[in-house]
């Protein structure tokens, strides 16, 4: 039986022997293999243990103050951040941003048991759907007797998802007013 030391020789061998034995395994040229075998390395193993990395704590190794973060931010916000595009955030995206939305969504939702009112789908991917047009009745936008819970396969049958027409308030040919 053959015994194999830590470091990948063949009990009985020289270093120049394994050298060569180990350069063949691992695919590189047996003088490179000498040097790791004669530091007592196995070029197999990879890093060393009980050894650090230069890199060890480097990343992340300082703190900004508040202070600091704040005058960064203050520095790089609107026109002079270098991705500004000239102010052009769509409506929709800064309404559905706002505090006022989340709650008004998350509300629709309790109300509904995180259940989709179509198939009965309980959990999953959900979407508060607005009943009226929130672009064309934005008095109704946050108003939760406007809103029902769908899930996202039923949400996309409804008559106004995405750029469809709206034809006002149904969901696959039904009325949807309680």
């Amino acid at each position: 039986m053959v015994k194999v030391c830590k470091d990948g020789r063949i009990q009985g061998q020289t270093n120049k022997e394994a050298g060569d034995h180990l350069g063949i395994l691992s695919g590189h040229r047996h003088r490179g293999i000498y040097k790791y075998i004669k530091k007592g390395r196995n070029p197999n193993q990879g890093f060393q243990k009980g050894n650090r990395p230069w890199n060890k704590g480097t990343k992340g190794s300082y703190k900004l103050s508040e202070k600091r973060r704040k005058k960064i931010s203050e520095s790089l916000k609107g026109e002079k951040n270098p991705n500004w595009k000239g102010g052009i955030t769509p409506r929709r995206k800064a309404i559905l941003d706002t505090l006022e939305y989340k709650i008004w969504r998350k509300s629709v939702f309790e109300r509904d048991g995180f259940r989709c009112i179509v198939c009965g789908e309980t959990g999953g991917e959900l979407n508060a759907h607005h009943i009226k047009k929130s672009s064309k009745f934005p008095e109704l936008r946050f108003e939760i007797s406007n809103g029902i819970t769908m899930c996202v396969k039923c949400h996309r049958l409804t008559d106004n998802w995405g750029n469809k027409k709206s034809t006002g308030g149904e969901v696959n040919g039904r009325s949807q007013r309680r």
